[in-house]
């Protein structure tokens, strides 16, 4: 094996972990503000918080874990294609990373870790591991 296909490459890893984990946060976060808007234009006035508050809510339990498993392959898949023999290392590093980040960001902003969550966090792990796993070169025959 050579040298640079037995290197596990971290900052590639580590980075692209924590970007699923922000572009998630930060689509879900745009979606919110778009419908704070059309609250606003609709009632020509201050929208009503409560409803941004239940669309926000619905919104973390379901498109934020959605979108941050579908990050998660692609991102597994993107550091395996540049990793050299390792790709299901690479796939499963990305995966823990977005699970470290995912609990990380759950805590920060008050969450508990429940089965739902744990669940989540297993789905990152298998998703990214997946995306590895795709990257794998199909042997020719």
């Amino acid at each position: 094996m050579s040298e640079t296909s037995s290197k596990i490459l971290w900052l590639r890893a580590v980075l692209t972990g924590i970007a699923a984990v922000v572009i998630a946060f930060l689509v879900l976060m745009l979606v919110a503000t778009v419908y704070a808007f059309i609250l606003a234009f609709r009632e020509r006035g201050a929208p009503d918080t409560e409803m941004i508050g239940q669309f926000a809510e619905w919104l973390g339990m379901w498109l934020s874990p959605l979108l941050t498993i579908i990050l998660a392959f692609f991102g597994g898949m993107l550091v395996a294609r540049k990793a050299g023999g390792q790709f299901l290392l690479h796939g499963i590093l990305v995966g823990i990373i977005i699970a470290i980040f995912s609990f990380l960001q759950n805590k920060i902003f008050g969450g508990s870790l429940d089965m739902k969550e744990g669940i989540y966090l297993l789905f990152y792990l298998v998703s990214a591991s997946l995306g590895g796993f795709r990257s794998i070169p199909k042997r020719r025959v």
